[in-house]
């Protein structure tokens, strides 16, 4: 199986990501920047484009995943992050594109996002007081006391149909819910 090590990604190049920004009928990047961060099984590009009409973002995050990880995860990751975003007021970035399987420009999966504004936990936590880390872990607690109000009765990842609907705009059907829900084992339309 390996060490986490041998799935380390090779840099994807410049033009192979301005190709993927062009087919998801984007803008060309103004600038593409990797920072300086090893992650185990992805690579992080963060990007600029000039204002678009397309996205209505102009700063964007590329998460490129390995080969290793199953195309569910990129489909379980953005059906949860579209459902977050149409069932709760929690802050989230916006899907701009992503492609679940490696048919695109940069030969990955991939999941292309608004990036959100501030700066990461890592960058502060050395200069928060008490009080400060009090307020991060009540906002933590709040976040997952809203996530847990929502009932949840099937088992596996959510996903989005064809539509780009997820659960929320599905319904029920003799039993059966209409939806793709799988899990890693391959179940398809769970029933209740």
């Amino acid at each position: 199986m390996g060490t986490p090590g041998d799935y380390l990604l090779k840099p994807v190049s410049k033009d192979s990501i301005t190709a993927l920004l062009v087919a998801a009928g984007l803008p060309k990047a103004t600038t593409i920047v990797s920072p300086n961060v090893t992650a185990q099984y992805h690579l992080i590009y963060m990007i600029t484009l000039p204002p678009n009409d397309k996205s209505g973002h102009t700063d964007l995050v590329l998460r490129v995943l390995g080969h290793h990880l199953p195309k569910i995860k990129t489909e379980n990751e953005v059906g949860v992050m579209s459902w977050i975003s149409k069932n709760t007021t929690m802050p989230i970035p916006d899907v701009v594109a992503y492609n679940a399987s490696v048919n695109n420009p940069i030969a990955h999966k991939y999941t292309l996002l608004s990036q959100v504004e501030g700066a990461t936990l890592r960058e502060i936590y050395q200069s928060l007081d008490d009080q400060q880390i009090s307020r991060i872990l009540d906002q933590l607690i709040d976040f997952l006391s809203r996530l847990h109000v929502h009932g949840w009765d099937v088992i596996g990842g959510l996903n989005l149909n064809d539509k780009g609907e997820s659960l929320d705009n599905l319904k029920f059907l003799g039993g059966r819910l209409d939806i793709c829900c799988n899990s890693y084992y391959g179940v398809q339309g769970v029933t209740s």
